[in-house]
């Protein structure tokens, strides 16, 4: 029966697997892989589709609300909430 060195075999494991969390963090960092026409044209079908999401005020929610259309009074409470 063959000896086998297990700790050999986890060292080398552990030294791939950390230079390709190494790799990972640096291309996450500095962005060096190309993006093909694809997934450009992939990603900005999705940004869309959440920007369009945006225009749908289900809740009444104050990011949509003209502040130049409320009372002098709502735009110190929100003015003051802010900060």
């Amino acid at each position: 029966m063959e000896n086998i060195n297990w700790n050999s075999i986890a060292a080398d494991l552990n030294a791939e697997f950390s230079e390709k969390l190494k790799t990972e963090d640096f291309v996450v960092k500095h962005g060096v892989i190309h993006a093909s026409d694809d997934e450009v044209k992939e990603e900005f079908v999705s940004l869309d589709a959440v920007e369009a999401e945006e225009s749908e005020d289900f809740d009444s929610d104050e990011n949509l609300t003209d502040m130049t259309v409320v009372s002098g009074a709502f735009q110190d409470m929100f003015d003051h909430i802010e900060n």
